[in-house]
């Protein structure tokens, strides 16, 4: 007994402190490489309007649970907006880890889930920051309802099974509303668990099927479903038309890149020299254990498993290399990170079911070291590669609170970042050519006495007057530098009083 608990607490404090490492390394409030497109997150928590922020500023393809549910550590609890953000975030990826992570048998398995989901390589890190990993985070959550609805074959219809069902119903909406492409997923999980159902059931009649409830959850959640999101999508402020897929042109060219960028990282042609390591060591790992197989034995849960993730690693990534909307954005890494998830499972699915003692003991600690490597590069690659640094990105922005109440101007990825660390007197859009958001963010700069502009990565100097958004700015100080920027007054004037 004493040695089970010592077991149980060594495994509690050892995912503690990863869990705790990545929030203090990785979440909004401390990552080094926090950009605008993750500000804008925050930025929404505290200027947040329905119905039109139901999707992320000037898109209608991923929806914004994560500002919603900030609302509540916002205006509740009283966060700034950048802190509200990271403890949503987080909140919902330690949900999703933990419901995951009560699919697998072993604790060890259990804590090199931990390190792949909480601890990623640089180039999946996009998993602790992006919609892809709150759309995973909420399918796991409704798979571990799925797993204890359906552990017994005699289950019972009680108030407690309809309401993890209509639960699960819940978060299978909130993973599309999400992302899309969680669709995919959710249609592969319905499908293998209904055939399932009916082998289990096989002796009822056609009738007596149908007395289930299962049937009809299915299709009233997915109608609502269909009609919130079509809500939500007629009311985002952006409208992206992103559903043209198999053009063949667009398909080779986004394979033939996807192709290269994996030939990079295995010839070490990438800034991420841990990521490489990362790769080999993987494939390796792969290798043993495929040719091993004989001494795997998966329960009908793990198989189940297996194959549902199968199914979304090939049909998740067919459906992004013949996107066309993935081929015009250049097949960006971060739509891979829904691959990195699925075939992370899958080994980790037919590791857990590896029943040879002597090679668990070897196998399980080399895949942590592995996985390690990979968490831990990305730390390094902060540090030593880009940016060199791991001052916090808000803490740099925060500098500019020393102005007062300002409005920012600037290029996209210096705007919605410096307005995040404090958004009730710091206004900030992207120049009037540049990538806009949110009009009402450029309606609040424009109301400001005093406007900054930064000229990085826009402006080759500071001009006299310039004219932004159909107002005329005059040049009001010299430049300076402040939050790594060069900044420089502006004050908004009548045309007419230009000499």
């Amino acid at each position: 007994m004493q040695k089970h608990s010592g077991t149980v607490f060594f495994y509690y404090l050892t995912l503690s402190i990863i869990i705790l490492f990545s929030f203090f390394n990785h979440s909004s409030l401390y990552s080094p490489k926090l950009n605008s497109d993750d500000a804008v997150v925050a930025l929404m928590i505290h200027d947040f309007n329905l119905p039109e922020d139901l999707y992320y500023w000037g898109a209608n393809r991923f929806g914004s649970l994560i500002p919603l549910i900030g609302q509540v550590f916002n205006k509740v609890f009283h966060l700034s907006a950048v802190a509200s953000e990271s403890v949503a975030h987080y909140l919902l990826l330690i949900a999703g880890f933990f419901c995951f992570a009560g699919l697998f048998q072993s604790g060890f398995i259990r804590l090199i889930f931990s390190v792949v989901w909480f601890l990623p390589p640089l180039r999946m890190l996009d998993i602790l920051k992006l919609s892809q990993g709150e759309q995973y985070a909420l399918i796991g959550i409704g798979a571990m309802l799925i797993t204890k609805l359906y552990r017994s074959p005699d289950m019972t219809y009680r108030l407690r099974e309809h309401l993890m069902l209509i639960f699960t119903a819940l978060c299978f909406i909130a993973a599309a509303w999400v992302s899309d492409l969680a669709v995919i997923t959710i249609f592969i999980l319905i499908l293998v668990f209904a055939v399932d159902f009916l082998k289990t059931n096989k002796a009822e009649s056609g009738t007596g099927r149908f007395r289930k409830p299962e049937p009809y959850y299915i299709l009233g959640s997915s109608l609502a479903g269909a009609l919130f999101i079509y809500y939500a999508k007629m009311n985002a402020a952006g409208q992206d038309y992103y559903y043209d897929f198999f053009e063949l042109q667009s398909t080779r060219e986004s394979v033939n890149i996807f192709l290269k960028s994996l030939l990079d990282v295995f010839m070490f042609n990438i800034r991420e020299p841990f990521t490489s390591i990362y790769a080999y060591g993987f494939i390796l790992l792969l290798a043993v254990v495929l040719l091993n197989q004989k001494k795997i034995e998966l329960g009908s849960q793990n198989t189940r498993w297996i194959l549902v993730f199968t199914l979304d690693l090939v049909l998740v990534l067919a459906v992004i290399l013949s996107s066309k909307w993935s081929y015009l954005n250049g097949v960006p890494r971060r739509y891979f990170v829904c691959s990195y998830i699925s075939l992370w499972l899958i080994f980790l699915f037919l590791l857990d079911g590896l029943r040879k003692i002597k090679l668990r003991k070897i196998l399980y600690p080399v895949t942590l070291v592995i996985a390690l490597a990979g968490g831990l590069g990305t730390i390094f690659n902060f540090r030593y590669i880009s940016p060199k640094r791991l001052t916090p990105a808000i803490q740099m922005a925060g500098e500019f609170k020393q102005l007062g109440d300002i409005g920012i101007i600037a290029n996209y990825w210096n705007s919605y970042i410096n307005a995040a660390a404090d958004p009730e007197h710091i206004r900030a859009t992207p120049h009037d050519k540049d990538l806009v958001r949110n009009r009402r963010m450029v309606d609040s700069v424009l109301a400001r006495k005093d406007i900054y502009l930064i000229s990085d990565m826009w402006l080759d100097s500071f001009p006299g007057s310039i004219n932004q958004f159909g107002n005329t700015l005059m040049k009001a100080g010299d430049p300076f530098m402040l939050g790594g920027c060069e900044v420089c007054l502006y004050k908004k004037v009548d045309p007419e009083q230009i000499p």
